[in-house]
């Protein structure tokens, strides 16, 4: 079995338990990196390396749009993935004949968190924050079905080597680890 599906084959049997009413949560580990930039002064885009599970290795799309809430000392934000990976999805087609289509994994989430002190002489600041899942927003592929989790991140963001304003934030670097649920 694909290692990708032995993950999906463990969401959906807690999915099919939380459907016949067990109080059972099956939860999947899931760390990596981000490498962003701000894309305007309220949104950034980057590329995620995400540990999915023990066996699965995901490359991502992510872009971020600043939501109510920031502040001086706060960072609030919606965060949207899409994956490159592709998984197969049987459908019904509009003459009722079943189908294959691909699915790529992505999730939204709301990540919320606190500004930190610059650790070097080359960043602006750093932070910590936790994302949540939005769970009325789409989610497919490896995602479908998520219902909970948390995930810690920490990053620093970097002063920009150009244009030259001293302080005119740059990269954008974080790391995150913990789990989403279904």
């Amino acid at each position: 079995m694909p290692k990708y599906l032995v993950s999906r084959v463990l969401a959906l049997s807690a999915l099919a338990l939380v459907a016949t009413g067990a109080v059972a949560r099956n939860c999947v580990p899931v760390s990596g990196t981000i490498l962003n930039n701000f894309a305007s002064d309220t949104a950034t885009l980057g590329v995620v390396d995400m540990n999915f599970g023990a066996n699965t290795k995901l490359k991502c799309a992510l872009s971020g749009q600043a939501a109510e809430g920031n502040s001086a000392s706060t960072i609030s934000f919606i965060h949207s993935i899409s994956c490159s990976d592709s998984i197969k999805q049987r459908v019904l087609d509009a003459y009722g004949n079943l189908k294959f289509v691909p699915v790529h994994s992505s999730i939204v989430l709301y990540t919320t968190g606190e500004i930190l002190p610059a650790q070097t002489s080359t960043q602006l600041f750093t932070f910590k924050e936790s994302s949540t899942p939005l769970t009325n927003a789409p989610a497919r592929g490896l995602f479908a079905g998520v219902t909970g989790g948390q995930i810690d991140v920490v990053g620093a963001v970097y002063r920009a080597p150009y244009p030259a304003p001293y302080g005119t934030p740059g990269s954008v670097d974080m790391t995150f680890k913990g789990k989403v649920c279904y």
